[in-house]
């Protein structure tokens, strides 16, 4: 579970600050599947225009690509 801001009322989403090493472990782009990761660094942003949180990719836990 993310904590988040008790008036937000935004989906939960975040990217990943390290987007690079996320493309290579979760390549390629066309694949889709779930995964168990460990986030490191958890930031909350909230803004009056469209913003996201940011989280980095430290580790997948598991991952398994639909077919």
């Amino acid at each position: 579970m993310l904590p988040k801001l008790e008036h937000d009322e935004r989906y939960l989403w975040f990217v990943f600050s390290n987007n690079q090493k996320a493309n290579e472990v979760f390549a390629p782009e066309e694949s889709e599947g779930k995964a168990k990761v460990l986030i490191k660094n958890y930031e909350i942003n909230y803004a009056t225009t469209e913003v996201w949180n940011l989280a980095e990719l430290g580790e997948v836990i598991e991952f398994k690509e639909d077919n």
